[in-house]
């Protein structure tokens, strides 16, 4: 994995994440009924509200149907929001005809072998330390912090970063 660098982000206009393991720390709480629960971390959300801030699209892809996602998306801000999804291809080809932006456009930031069709074909493909053994040997750019401590707002800080100049 190589570390992020600040002028890598040039041509970047949209985020497009996973969200368990990257927005969390890919544990999910049950209880004694069977619902779910997941934490999120607050500063990655204020580095969501900056990004959006900033000007650059950002949307969510979960194989989770989990409604607390959908809830923490939209408090952010976040209005492209897909959850359920089993092949998420098709879902990040609708957003760059959406967004009318080619996919070096893109930075996608993941963790797991759902997210390797997607991490393969944009113009940044992130992950955190914490990703799926799999991942690590790929060369995608990797954040500092693991998923769910911070690597989403390492990253967005970035994003601002290079775009204020």
């Amino acid at each position: 994995m190589k570390k992020l660098k600040l002028a890598d982000f040039s041509e970047i206009k949209a985020v497009v994440t996973d969200v368990d393991g990257i927005w969390t720390n890919g544990s999910i709480w049950l209880d004694s009924t069977g619902n779910s629960f997941r934490s999120f971390y607050i500063h990655d959300g204020y580095g969501v509200k900056n990004i959006l801030k900033a000007g650059f699209k950002v949307a969510l892809i979960s194989g989770s149907k989990a409604e607390d996602i959908k809830a923490r998306a939209e408090k952010l801000g976040v209005s492209e929001i897909h959850i359920g999804v089993e092949d998420k291809l098709p879902v990040f080809k609708s957003l760059l005809k959406k967004w009318d932006l080619s996919e070096d456009q893109v930075l996608y930031i993941g963790d797991d072998q759902p997210d390797v069709e997607i991490l393969d074909r944009v113009g940044i493909a992130v992950t955190v330390p914490n990703c799926h053994i799999s991942l690590k040997e790929k060369g995608y750019y990797s954040t500092e912090l693991n998923g769910g401590e911070g690597a989403l707002r390492e990253l967005c800080d970035l994003l601002v970063n290079e775009k204020e100049g």
